[in-house]
C-alpha cells in the first residue's frame, strides 16, 4: 500500500513539472454552429451531420418532439435584446438571486 501511494505521488510530481507552452497548442474549431436540423431546428455543426441529413442526436429524425420551453418574459427579454442597457446587470442579478 506505502509503495503505491509513493508511485502515485512520484507520478503527480513527474505531471506537475511538464510544462505546456500554449504557442505550440493549435487552436481547435468545429465551424459554425449553423446547420439545423429539418424536424427540430436544433443547431448543429456541419461535421455533425449525417449523409441522409437527418440528426439523430436531437429528435432522433423527427421521432421525439418536446414541448415549447417556458421562458422567463424577463429573461427572455435580456436574451434577445429587448431591456434598457443601464438596467441589464442589475435584472440579471435579480433574476440569479431568486
Amino acid at each position: 500500500m506505502a509503495r503505491n501511494r509513493r508511485s502515485n505521488i512520484a507520478d503527480i510530481l513527474a505531471a506537475r513539472s511538464v510544462i505546456i507552452n500554449d504557442i505550440d497548442i493549435e487552436p481547435h474549431s468545429c465551424g459554425e454552429l449553423n446547420v439545423q436540423c429539418v424536424s427540430c431546428e436544433a443547431k448543429h455543426f456541419l461535421g455533425e451531420r449525417p449523409p441522409d441529413r437527418q440528426f439523430t442526436n436531437c429528435c432522433h429524425k423527427g421521432k421525439v418532439e418536446l414541448p415549447p420551453i417556458k421562458m422567463c418574459p424577463v429573461i427572455e427579454d435580456l436574451m434577445k435584446n429587448k431591456h434598457p442597457p443601464i438596467n441589464c446587470q442589475r435584472i440579471f442579478m435579480k433574476m440569479l438571486e431568486a
